[in-house]
């Protein structure tokens, strides 16, 4: 049974938590080359949504020079593996890849769900805070996001080779014990209707990640040149 103990408040709870479930260096490539990071992986907990905004070197990787002279209308960025919202360093060539303007576009639909969801997870764990659920009976709570490109690129020779043909974005809800129910029944037994509104938090949170997984197409369509 989880010992019930004084819950700290909201805020120090919320930054507590944040040190327990937050990672955002975690597992992000230590090498890049011209054409940038292969994969980038960050753990984001409830405070891991900043207000910034893009801080993209605009030269950066190596490679997207040569690319955007080879191809001025594809619209090349500096495109964020990991977002600057989600703490991802836009000045770091291990952290960015050459994007078309479309496929730029198309991560940050992707980044916005992430975004949607940290906002959902602020408010789980503000529920927890409320029910007096202590931090150490919670877990793993927190969202995974991966993202990395494909091996296939534009072609052999440079800059094709800088560029590659896709992104995958892997976003998913690390979340055990995935049911609170008796943990939170047990804190408070007269307001089991808190337990449907954690319960709805987390049902929301997996349904936006589930929105922000996906493949991203940045493939060469022939216009470009």
């Amino acid at each position: 049974m989880p010992a019930r103990i004084r819950v700290s408040p909201l805020r120090e709870y919320l930054r507590q938590a944040n040190r327990a479930q937050e990672d955002i260096e975690h597992e992000r490539a230590l090498v890049s080359t011209a054409a940038g990071s292969y994969k980038a992986v960050a753990y984001l907990g409830p405070l891991s949504l900043h207000s910034v905004n893009s801080d993209a070197n605009a030269s950066l990787p190596s490679g997207i020079i040569a690319a955007r002279r080879a191809y001025p209308r594809a619209y090349f960025k500096a495109g964020h593996m990991i977002n600057a919202c989600f703490g991802g360093n836009g000045q770091r060539s291990n952290n960015l890849t050459i994007l078309t303007g479309s496929a730029n576009t198309s991560m940050t639909s992707r980044d916005n769900r992430v975004k949607d969801a940290l906002r959902e997870l602020y408010r789980l764990f503000s529920a927890f805070q409320s029910a007096k659920i202590a931090l150490q009976d919670i877990g793993r709570c927190r969202i995974r996001l991966e993202v990395r490109v494909s091996r296939n690129k534009w072609g052999a020779n440079t800059p094709d080779s800088y560029i590659t043909n896709r992104v995958y974005v892997r976003a998913t809800f690390q979340n055990n014990p995935a049911d609170r129910s008796a943990v939170i029944r047990d804190t408070l037994r007269s307001r089991a209707a808190h337990v449907n509104d954690i319960d709805d938090l987390q049902d929301r949170i997996d349904n936006l990640l589930t929105q922000a997984s996906g493949t991203i197409s940045n493939r060469n369509t022939g216009r470009y040149t």
